[in-house]
């Protein structure tokens, strides 16, 4: 099970409500946008974290939402295995004038927004491929030239991670990787 609060953005410029989830989520709302869930808001038993692989350490950024993706993985389906408080429980504080990994052209946000975008974009249909980008760059200032280099995902290779995710490689790492013999 889990359960999310919501949140207020606070920052010198005022406060700001994000929408409140009260709904199951499902993976597919995490691929373009994060509908208000981050670490500080979300309250998961330990198992369920287990079986979904924990926290990526290999993304510097949009932990929670690829958390997310794989929680609605394991947890998706009928059964009370989403609740949500119905209150703003956490102040957020977004101040700009200060170091953080979500600021606009941060390079540890544009790495994790690629990386998070090589490991879903197999599972994102054009639509989301095409919105995620856009808020990329909209947002954080990470341009469609980040994600160049998995242009036909039909044909992309993977490899199963611990978490059971398949990301996918590009031919510098399938030359690198040890020939294995085929069963």
């Amino acid at each position: 099970m889990w359960i999310v609060s919501g949140i207020v953005r606070a920052g010198r410029s005022g406060h700001r409500n994000e929408p409140l989830l009260t709904s199951k989520p499902n993976a597919d709302d995490f691929f373009t946008t994060n509908p208000g869930i981050q670490g500080s808001n979300l309250f998961v038993r330990v198992s369920a974290l287990l079986g979904a692989g924990l926290f990526d350490e290999c993304l510097p950024s949009t932990t929670d939402r690829d958390l997310c993706i794989r929680l609605c993985d394991i947890l998706s389906g009928p059964g009370d295995w989403f609740a949500s408080t119905g209150e703003y429980t956490v102040i957020h504080y977004a101040d700009t004038d200060r170091k953080r990994v979500s600021l606009r052209g941060s390079d540890a946000k544009i790495q994790g927004l690629k990386r998070f975008y090589f490991k879903h974009a197999p599972r994102m249909g054009d639509a989301q491929r095409t919105a995620f980008k856009e808020r990329a760059a909209n947002i954080f200032d990470c341009g469609d030239e980040e994600f160049l280099g998995i242009q036909d995902l039909s044909t992309v290779q993977t490899l199963e991670s611990w978490s059971g995710d398949q990301l996918p490689l590009n031919n510098g790492t399938l030359e690198m990787l040890p020939k294995l013999p085929l069963n």
